[in-house]
C-alpha cells in the first residue's frame, strides 16, 4: 500500500506542474478608466478598447507590463501595472518543471492592483491611499515611474498630486 501512494505521489508530482498557471491562470482582470471617457488603452503597443475598459491583461512574469492611455488633445499618460509574486507559484519548490511553467506563462508574478483611473487633465494615475504600501511608520510609499501621481484618500476626500 505505501508503495502505491509513493507512485501516485510521484504521478502527480509530474504530470500537475506549474500551480500557479493552473490555480490562478495567466491573466488577471483589469479595470481602466480616465476622465474624461474615451481614452484609448494601449498595452504592449496593442489597442485594447477605450476607457472605460475592464480587460483580461496576461501577467508579466519577469518583465514589466506598460500601459499607455491617449486621447486626442492630451498628452498620452504611460505607467507600469503594479505586480508582486504569486504566492502560489512557492508549491513548486519542490517540482521545478512547474516553476518553469509558471515563469514562462507569466503566472510567477500576479497584479497587485486591479483598478487604473487615469486623469488625462493633469496627467496622472490616481492610485487609492488604501492600496499602497506603506512604511513601518506609515508612510505611503509612492510606485516608481516618471509621471505624476495623484493619491486619493476615500476616508477623508482628499487628493494629492505629487509630481516627478
Amino acid at each position: 500500500m505505501r508503495t502505491l501512494t509513493l507512485l501516485a505521489a510521484l504521478v502527480i508530482g509530474l504530470i500537475s506542474p506549474g500551480c500557479a498557471t493552473i490555480f490562478t491562470g495567466s491573466t488577471d482582470t483589469i479595470t481602466f478608466t480616465s476622465d474624461p471617457d474615451g481614452a484609448e488603452v494601449v498595452i504592449g503597443g496593442i489597442v485594447q478598447g477605450r476607457t472605460p475598459l475592464t480587460i483580461p491583461v496576461k501577467r508579466p512574469g519577469f518583465s514589466d507590463q506598460i500601459v499607455t492611455l491617449r486621447l486626442d488633445g492630451y498628452d498620452p499618460v504611460t505607467f507600469q501595472l503594479q505586480d508582486d509574486i504569486n504566492a502560489v507559484t512557492l508549491l513548486n519548490l519542490f517540482v521545478p518543471v512547474g516553476f518553469v511553467i509558471d515563469a514562462v506563462t507569466g503566472s510567477i508574478t500576479k497584479y497587485s492592483r486591479y483598478s487604473y483611473d487615469v486623469d488625462m487633465y493633469r496627467g496622472s494615475v490616481a492610485l487609492d491611499a488604501r492600496q499602497l504600501e506603506r512604511t513601518e511608520d506609515g508612510a505611503i510609499v509612492l510606485p516608481a515611474g516618471d509621471g505624476d501621481v495623484v493619491v486619493s484618500d476615500p476616508a477623508t476626500g482628499l487628493s494629492y498630486l505629487f509630481s516627478k
